[in-house]
Parts: structure tokens; sequence; C-alpha cells
């Protein structure tokens, strides 16, 4: 009997960890839609595509999209679409379980996207980019406009022609990368808690520099006339003779100002 139990449990156990589901969703959309994502622990991953219209992909491993499992809302109004799903706060599982979400979107597009806990993916869109992740790694590729990202625990990688740059890490390391044809349209930042931050801009890029770190070295590969006094692990001054502000900010981490 004991045995018969034990393999009902595992059967059970088993079912658990390869349950999978998956959500479809299309919406059509004008030339420059709004997309905001809410997808609590998830994983979000955005490309673009040639139509006009944003397609939603959302599976999972370990949860049915069910009402009293995952629950996904969502709506559109006009050229502005919102998805959000919730979890449950409190539930029992023998195994891992994950949600991914997939979007395309079209090639200009503003986006909104938050996740608790998950890793978030943008390749190759023109306009706003706002990403907030609680423990996730970024990853941002080929961006045409303003980027604003912030994780409490991961790492960011950022490459693209911006007009405006708001990067912050709690703990981790973040690598920029500004491609000709950027410049500030207002000040820019990039703070990490704990991590190295490493920034490259064009050479004829213009600033006024202001970086600092707690415990880590300054390196900057361009000519900086500098102001104020002179202080361990500072760098103010006119790069190219100056411009917006241009701060950068590590606790304990290197900071690098190169060539892009």
């Amino acid at each position: 009997m004991r045995t018969k139990l034990l393999v009902v449990v595992l059967l059970l156990c088993t079912a658990t960890l390869t349950w999978g589901d998956e959500w479809n969703h299309e919406y059509k959309v004008g030339a420059k839609p709004t997309v905001m994502v809410d997808c609590g622990d998830g994983n979000v991953r955005v490309v673009t595509g040639t139509a006009q219209q944003v397609q939603a992909r959302v599976t999972t491993s370990g949860w049915r999209i069910w009402p009293d499992e995952v629950r996904i809302d969502a709506n559109q109004s006009g050229d502005r679409v919102e998805i959000t799903i919730h979890v449950p706060h409190q539930h029992f599982s023998f195994g891992s379980r994950s949600i991914e979400v997939e979007l395309t979107v079209p090639a200009t597009s503003d986006l909104d996207l938050h996740t608790s806990d998950g890793n978030v993916s943008v390749a190759s869109v023109k306009g706003s980019e706002r990403i907030r992740t609680g423990d996730g790694n970024v990853e941002v590729r080929g961006a045409d406009g303003a980027v604003s990202a912030q994780t409490g625990d991961g790492n960011m990688t950022i490459d693209g022609r911006f007009d405006q740059l708001d990067l912050r890490s709690g703990d981790g390391e973040i690598r920029a990368t500004a491609s000709q044809g950027s410049k500030m349209a207002t000040g820019w930042s990039l703070s990490s808690g704990d991590g190295d931050i490493t920034l490259r801009v064009p050479e004829g890029f213009t600033a006024d520099l202001d970086a600092h770190t707690g415990d880590g070295h300054v390196s900057v590969d361009f000519p900086v006339t500098m102001s104020g006094s002179m202080r361990e692990g500072t760098v103010r001054g006119r790069m190219n003779g100056g411009g917006s502000i241009l701060s950068l900010r590590s606790g304990d981490g290197d900071l690098r100002i190169g060539k892009s």
C-alpha cells in the first residue's frame, strides 16, 4: 500500500514538473504603439516585426494559465496595449516554475516593461524604453531613442543611439555603448551600488563629466578639462568643450569612459 502511495505521489510530482501552458494574442496598432507589460516573476523578450501589430505569447512551465493559477489581463485602447500577468502569492510546488513573455512589436514603439525577478531583453526598437526588474539582467541591443533601465541585482548590457540614458543597478555591472549620432537631450546617469561601469561614446561626444567611485578607479579615454579640486576616485570636467551632465557613480567598482 505504501509503495502504491509513493508511486502516486511521484507521478503527481512529475506531472507538476512537466506541466506547461501557452497564451497567444495579436493587436492591430498604428505607426507607434505603446506596449506595457507587468509579468510578475517572468522573463521578457522583445523583438521587432514588419507588421503593424503587437504579437504577444506567454508560455508557462509548472503553471497552468487559469483563473486560480496564472491569470492574464490584457486590454487595448487605441495604440496602447497593456498586459498584466498575475501569479498567486502562495503556492505549493515540487519543482521549479517559470513564465516566459515574448513580444513582437513594430520597429517604432514605446515600451514599459516590468518584472519582479526575471531577465529582460529588447532588440532593435526605436522609441522610449523603460525597463524595471527586481533581480534580473537587462540586455538592450540596437536601441534608438531613450532608455531607462533599473535592476536590483543584475547586470546590464546596453547599446544603440541614445538621446537619453538612465541606467541603475543595485549590485551589478553596467556596460553601455552609445553609437554615432547619440546626443544628450538631457543629462545622462549610470550608477551601480557595487559593480563596474563601462560607457563607450563617439569620439566627438560632448558632456560635463561627473564620475565618482567609492573604492575603485576612474579612467577616461578623452581629454578632460578638469574643474574643482582633485580627489581620488573622482573626475569632474568638460569633455570636448562640455555639455549636459554625464554622471557615473559606483560604490565599489571601477569606472571607464571609452570610445565606441
